[in-house]
């Protein structure tokens, strides 16, 4: 009862409430990405010609990067006082350095006075791990003024899998190597956004 509350009165401010962030327009921005990797291995060893018995190895590490990016988009309203908005945008980055990761983004929220809040909606693609995954996420803009806003956004990426077999011969056995791979990835983004009014 009390999120139904708070969300209807959330949705009652945002139509009442006049938006004081930027009507529809280009923007463009710079991103320092937070990118939390978790990466978990099993592969599965099998002999043709037992014994050895197959034997089962697993491995389970976490990494944290801290990498530049850049994104571009156009933010739409109906009318500059429309608290509602939607924005499709264009974004890249990298991946500890080097694997480069780029793709696009959908964003859907409403504007409460200076403060704008936003759902997303993206696909991306991972150079490295040549796979596209949609992403999913949350974010908070902040106005400094009609042309500056910084904020905070939190995506979530699907899963990254990767199957791969080989088989190496060892006199009249043959060992199969079977790797199952899972790779989670968080995202957290602070920008620094321009705006170019219309």
């Amino acid at each position: 009862m009390k999120f139904k509350s708070a969300f209807l009165s959330f949705a009652i401010s945002a139509l009442l409430i006049q938006p004081v962030i930027a009507g529809s327009g280009f923007y463009y921005g710079f991103d320092l990405v937070s990118h939390s990797l978790d990466t978990s291995t099993e592969v599965s060893l099998t002999y043709t010609s037992p014994p050895p018995d197959p034997s089962f190895q697993s491995d389970e590490r976490s990494q944290s990067f801290l990498d530049p990016g850049l994104h571009i988009g156009y933010l739409f309203k109906h009318r500059r006082t429309q608290n509602y908005f939607m924005a499709p945008e264009f974004f890249a980055t990298t991946l500890d350095s080097n694997d480069l990761i780029y793709g696009t983004n959908f964003k859907i929220g409403a504007d409460i006075n200076n403060l704008r809040l936003f759902a997303i909606l993206g696909v991306n693609r991972i150079d490295a791990f040549k796979q596209n995954k949609l992403q999913l996420g949350l974010g908070a803009e902040y106005a400094i003024n009609d042309y500056y806003s910084i904020s905070l956004e939190w995506l979530r990426i699907d899963t990254l899998v990767e199957d791969s077999s080989a088989d190496s011969i060892f006199g009249s056995q043959t060992l199969t190597t079977d790797t199952h791979t899972e790779r989670d990835i968080e995202v957290i983004t602070f920008s620094l956004r321009i705006y170019l009014l219309e």
